[in-house]
């Protein structure tokens, strides 16, 4: 893999450093400014703000690089990651119709896109690019976890 074109995380317990989710950030177009994101979740975790806390961290983390634009795919149906995606300010952009085949069925996809200045306008404020609030500490391709603590505006 060339360097910089992708970024993984991985969620991990504290008690046990279990994974929990992954997460990444793939196909990085550092001409154009921008990437794919994508995010598994173990379902004991679904819905308890786990994947939301952690794309926060990472579209902070994504826009201090300078990024200006993610898209994301997820399965026609799959209406957590839906949720997740719409609360985080994404639109959906298309339907790519039996882009992949699971258990011998053809399966159509959900394209989403989010401008980065939206989601910050998201809270109530265009940030300019490259100055993320708080503090990002996170662990790149070598196994590790990212983790973002948000400091008062």
């Amino acid at each position: 893999m060339a360097a910089n074109h992708a970024f993984y995380w991985s969620l991990r317990g504290n008690s046990d450093a279990s994974v929990m989710g992954c997460f990444d950030i793939a196909e990085i177009d550092w001409q154009h400014r921008r990437a794919e994101v994508g995010f598994v979740l173990a379902k004991p975790l679904w819905g308890h703000g786990y994947a939301q806390d952690v794309m926060n961290a990472i579209i902070d983390h994504v826009t201090g690089l300078g990024l200006k634009r993610l898209t994301a795919r997820l399965h026609a149906g799959n209406m957590r990651s839906e949720a997740l995606l719409r609360r985080l300010h994404f639109q959906q952009e298309g339907l790519l119709r039996g882009h992949i085949e699971r258990d011998g069925t053809r399966r159509d996809c959900k394209v989403f896109g989010l401008l980065l200045c939206v989601w910050h306008l998201g809270e109530k404020r265009c940030r300019p690019f490259g100055s993320p609030q708080g503090d990002l500490i996170y662990e790149g391709q070598d196994g590790g976890s990212i983790r973002k603590a948000r400091q008062p505006v």
